[in-house]
């Protein structure tokens, strides 16, 4: 929003604000690159309760910040197991003792190894997943005790002219009554 609202000339960034509602009727979807501190800053908060306003329906695509991470992480992980379980089964394989010897079977050395090798991986995965569906549950808890009021603001001079934007768009839109404040 600095690049797009005048940060400087009061008059332009009061034009601004009042024209975001016009950009985002021009709009067919609103892509969010979400962090955990989105729906705290007041900005955000407003170019997302105007879009819904405007289409409660719409198109709407969250995509985390730390999706790519997330993603490299189980290729990587994945990688990782795919690489390293023939190489050491090609080692457990050549390396373990012959069948009649004192110590374990060749093949029941083998399934120790089918079983343990892939346990960190699993590890992984688990750890991952675990990572993934805790930062999803902590994006809904924002979701449900998101306040405009308690948002974030540089400028508290801002704020209200913000609130009375919103105002005016529920009042166009018929959602509240002509004399709401």
């Amino acid at each position: 929003d600095k690049l797009c609202v005048s940060q400087t000339d009061e008059q332009l960034k009061q034009r601004g604000i009042e024209s975001l509602a016009a950009f985002l009727n021009h709009s067919w979807c609103m892509l969010v690159l979400y962090s955990d501190v989105y729906l705290r800053k007041l900005w955000t908060v407003y170019e997302l309760a105007t879009y819904l306003l405007l289409f409660p329906r719409g198109s709407l695509l969250v995509k985390p910040v730390y999706l790519p991470l997330f993603v490299f992480a189980t290729m990587l992980v994945t990688f990782a197991f795919n690489y390293a379980y023939p190489c050491l089964r090609y080692l457990a394989c050549h390396f373990l003792p012959h069948e009649g010897s004192a110590h374990l079977t060749r093949h029941a050395s083998l399934e120790i190894v089918d079983f343990t090798l892939p346990l960190p991986f699993v590890v992984g995965y688990v750890f991952l997943h675990r990572y993934w569906a805790y930062h999803r549950s902590q994006i809904k808890k924002q979701v449900r005790h998101f306040s405009i009021h308690s948002a974030i603001c540089t400028c508290e001079r801002d704020r209200k002219t913000v609130e009375e934007s919103i105002v005016s768009i529920t009042r166009a839109l018929e959602i509240t009554a002509p004399d709401t404040t």
